[in-house]
């Protein structure tokens, strides 16, 4: 017997959505105080919103993407409630080693063969 594979679709006006949500997510990014930086809204991204993020990670300063991938790092080590993996491995692809050093921190347990 050999494996079905499976087709992910998105719905267009969900994906519309998310993309909106994660664009409120980036300029609550921008504009909250450093500590109250709301970055739970970067949790269980879905595709689209992965898409989204990685179109526009680079419009936070570098010191707040710092922070922002502190804070999900922290979060991924104390809790298990949400998921940050699809956001740090957009952290990842960073143009500052910092940044991708300390996302690497976050994503000790990804296994993908992309990634390793």
């Amino acid at each position: 017997m050999t494996p079905r594979k499976t087709r992910f679709t998105t719905n267009p006006e969900q994906a519309a959505s998310e993309q909106q949500a994660l664009d409120a997510a980036i300029e609550a990014l921008q504009n909250a105080p450093d500590e109250a930086l709301p970055f739970e809204r970067l949790a269980d991204l879905s595709r689209p919103g992965v898409q989204r993020l990685r179109a526009r990670w680079d419009e936070l300063p570098l010191a707040r993407r710092l922070l922002v991938v502190d804070e999900m790092v922290k979060a991924t080590e104390s809790s298990v409630e949400r998921n940050y993996e699809r956001a740090l491995l957009v952290a990842f692809d960073d143009a500052d080693a910092d940044v991708r050093r300390r996302a690497l921190d976050g994503l000790w347990e990804h296994e993908s063969d992309a990634f390793l």
